[in-house]
């Protein structure tokens, strides 16, 4: 369980970008918007927000640009519930939400709001494994060869989960 405790901040204005797997057009409306020539102050937010799609790739992509200059001001909101109203900046549900300011808003199923975090898993020690079984299917006589040579230098680790 992580907990969050953020000041709370005002923002004045929010600026809503819509991505999508189908077409790429929502590019040239983002790209002023993160470059260094936009003058948002801090007190505004660029909202990209990915409705309907678990696999539109907006977890990377607003990782990837709060790294940019300027990036502090982009939000993301990741609508997973096939259910949910349509996202809009007047509807309750969605600004009570942003006003928390996370970097990262999920919409699961049953209205529930989580986000994703980046954790860094403890690292474990590889155990060599006494014996092991290797099926493998080749199709040349080099291969044969080359694959029956090679199967010497298999090292079989075993995780510690």
């Amino acid at each position: 369980l992580i907990v969050l405790l953020k000041k709370k901040v005002f923002i004045r204005e929010r600026i809503v970008v819509h991505i999508s797997n189908d077409n790429f057009n929502w590019l040239n409306d983002l790209k002023p918007l993160v470059s260094d020539k936009n003058k948002l102050n801090k007190n505004s937010r660029i909202i990209i927000v990915g409705e309907r799609n678990f696999e539109c790739g907006l977890l990377g992509f607003v990782n990837c640009l709060r790294k940019e200059p300027g990036g502090e001001l982009v939000r993301g909101v990741l609508i997973q519930d096939v259910e949910a109203p349509k996202f809009s900046l007047e509807d309750p549900f969605y600004l009570e939400q942003l006003q928390k300011d996370m970097t990262i808003n999920v919409l699961r199923s049953n209205k529930c709001w989580g986000s994703y975090r980046h954790l860094k898993l403890p690292r474990f020690e590889a155990k060599p494994v006494p014996t092991a079984h290797v099926c493998q299917m080749v199709r040349t006589n080099f291969f044969e060869t080359y694959l029956s040579l090679s199967l010497y230098a298999f090292i079989f680790f075993k995780g510690s989960w």
